[in-house]
């Protein structure tokens, strides 16, 4: 997310064919909290790249979509959604460029997907809600020495009343069961309260009952 807090860019690395690139561009995107992108023409090449222009809705102020995938020999591609107020396409489209170019994903690790714990182990998942004028941010830190640290904070007007912030936070383990793509994650905090969470590891993300997070650079821990 830049910093003026409207315009964000997620990206996905996964395997991906020919087909499944182009479904990519030419189908709709679903981004949660009723955000929806819809492609407003055929994909085409710009720097290299796989290029298509989404019409936004469901944000609270007219944004512009923009969604590009670059393909590795090995079978990978990674896109990059962004979102930008409507005054800011250009800005998103150059800022976005730039990300694909400076890019490096290096060759998989035999066995570093082997079980949900190895999985999560160093992540950083986040968790965003725009809606009626008010902002929530969630985030958890899953560090590798099996402690962990999750923070929320939000504000703005919240369905019409008065508007106000709030930041608060707690720490402890975690713990994760499950094999490869499914189990349940438990973060035990310092005074020993438990929450447990039905996990599942998809292309677009991390569920946490049912809701998604995005994973991130975790520049906490590892």
């Amino acid at each position: 997310m830049a910093p003026d807090g409207n315009t964000t860019y997620i990206a996905m690395l996964t395997f991906a064919d020919a087909s499944a690139v182009m479904r990519q561009l030419t189908a709709p995107v679903n981004l949660g909290n009723n955000v929806n992108l819809t492609p407003l023409r055929q994909p085409y090449v710009a720097s290299d790249y796989l290029v298509n222009d989404f019409a936004v809705a469901g944000t609270t102020a007219p944004a512009t979509g923009l969604v590009t995938v670059r393909r590795f020999t090995d079978g990978r591609a990674l896109a990059i959604v962004g979102i930008a107020p409507q005054q800011n396409g250009t800005f998103l489209r150059t800022m976005q460029y730039r990300l694909m170019a400076a890019v490096q994903v290096s060759a998989m690790q035999p066995g570093a997907a082997n079980g949900l714990a190895a999985q999560l182990r160093g992540r950083y998942l986040v968790r965003f809600y725009t809606g009626n004028g008010y902002h929530e941010r969630q985030e958890i830190w899953l560090c590798s020495n099996g402690m962990y640290a999750m923070r929320a904070s939000g504000g703005g007007a919240t369905r019409g009343l008065a508007s106000g912030a709030f930041n608060g936070g707690h720490q402890g383990r975690w713990q994760a069961a499950g094999l490869t793509t499914s189990g349940v994650l438990t973060l035990t905090d310092a005074q020993g309260n438990n929450r447990s969470f039905q996990l599942s590891v998809r292309n677009d993300g991390v569920y946490l009952n049912g809701n998604r997070w995005l994973r991130g650079n975790n520049t906490q821990c590892r």
